[in-house]
């Protein structure tokens, strides 16, 4: 990976109702890797499932983006390592009964030399702030978003108010051996964005407008921003993990 400095922060927190904590965080700043993934199933079959997915791909994808010098490519080795991290998880539900049905959704970011690639499977989000104004990345793999895409309601909040549960998954990461649909994409960055990834214990419980304005104000100190944006989570409820990386590129030479 072309040489650059990155300025990462990252914070997990099992909120004021959940009794464990089931998301997973876990960044390599020096070759622009962050991951974040939020688990489901029983009792701590969740914390195993989104665990494994954050520490195979992290296993994976590190060596080789030591050597990388391009984005090309990256929509494949992510893909090898999503599948090898479903198999993985799919496999350990079936040996342990309380393991039984785990999955997790999946966040992967590489930060390189000019390219931001993004991958996704399930709700956990990328936000991109860039002067002054906060856009989602990512689409929700949801039944809620996927009713949107179909032109049932015109609207997120359309198909909210019509009763549209928001939290039921319609891709996951370790639910089935099927390869995995992974959402993926490869794009320009400029100097000075900010990249917020989440779990949807900070999104579902925190508006784009307030999570936007904290950055706007807090921005320049990203470990605050980020303990903030969790004290609000918290604040409005914590229903559920709360889930935080952010992250921003300084110098690339």
């Amino acid at each position: 990976m072309l040489t650059q400095q990155l300025e990462v922060v990252s914070i997990t927190d099992k909120g004021l109702l959940r009794k464990i904590n089931e998301d997973a965080v876990r960044t390599v700043p020096e070759v622009g890797l962050l991951v974040l993934a939020d688990g489901m199933g029983g009792y701590n079959a969740g914390e195993v499932a989104s665990r494994l997915a954050v520490d195979l791909v992290v296993e994976q994808l590190t060596p080789i983006l030591k050597d990388a010098k391009t984005g090309v490519g990256l929509r494949r080795k992510a893909k090898q390592a999503v599948i090898q991290a479903n198999d993985a998880i799919f496999h350990g539900g079936r040996q342990m009964d309380s393991l039984e049905g785990m999955g997790t959704t999946l966040v992967i970011v590489i930060l390189g030399n000019g390219f931001l690639f993004h991958a996704h499977i399930g709700d956990s989000r990328l936000y991109r702030y860039r002067a002054g104004e906060l856009l989602q990345i990512t689409q929700d793999h949801t039944m809620l978003q996927d009713m949107v895409n179909l032109g049932i309601f015109l609207s997120a909040e359309e198909a909210a108010e019509a009763g549209v549960p928001g939290n039921i998954l319609t891709r996951a990461l370790g639910t089935s051996l099927s390869e995995p649909e992974l959402s993926t994409k490869l794009t320009a960055r400029e100097e000075g964005d900010i990249y917020l990834l989440c779990s949807d214990g900070l999104s579902d419980m925190v508006s784009d407008e307030m999570i936007c304005s904290q950055i706007r104000v807090g921005g320049k100190d990203l470990d605050m921003t980020a303990k903030r944006l969790v004290a609000l989570a918290c604040q409005a409820g914590g229903r559920d993990n709360i889930s935080v990386i952010l992250a921003r590129t300084l110098v690339s030479v």
